[in-house]
């Protein structure tokens, strides 16, 4: 495969205010950023999730509004890295939702964004270890945000 088949190119979210007039139409409206930006761009990485548990439902939209080859990084939920409960709930509820993105094979892979209080500790180790172990079918990826 040659490398140009493997680099999927796109940002850390899609649907920002700031962005109309520099990059979107000035009258898009939000629920059709998603379309216009699926033009330009083969990924984006889904940040509500950071704020808002996803449903089903809201995974089905976006792959509805978007090309079979465009693909989706998702954030995990700021509970499971800001709050690190481990609630298994929190996560058995979040994996639920990402069956839409799953089952079309446009799921790319799962990011915790750790706060900048995440140090290296053996209770984070073993959280990190916990996560991977509970992630293991999913890509995944960590954000540090320290040195």
């Amino acid at each position: 495969m040659d490398i140009a088949e493997r680099i999927r190119i796109g940002t850390s979210g899609y649907s920002f205010a700031d962005w109309k007039g520099a990059f979107y139409p000035e009258t898009i409206k939000q629920s059709a950023m998603i379309e216009y930006y699926s033009r330009v761009f083969d990924v984006a990485e889904i940040n509500f999730t950071y704020y808002r548990m996803p449903t089903a439902r809201s995974f089905e939209t976006l792959i509805s509004r978007t090309d079979p080859a465009f693909g989706f990084f998702v954030k995990l939920h700021g509970d499971m890295t800001h709050g690190r409960t481990g609630e298994i709930k929190l996560f058995e509820d979040f994996v639920s939702a990402l069956a839409p993105l799953e089952k079309s094979g446009r799921l790319l892979g799962l990011l915790a964004q750790f706060p900048a209080s995440f140090r290296r500790n053996p209770d984070n180790i073993s959280y990190l270890i916990w996560m991977r172990r509970f992630f293991d079918r999913f890509r995944f990826v960590a954000e540090f945000r320290h040195a």
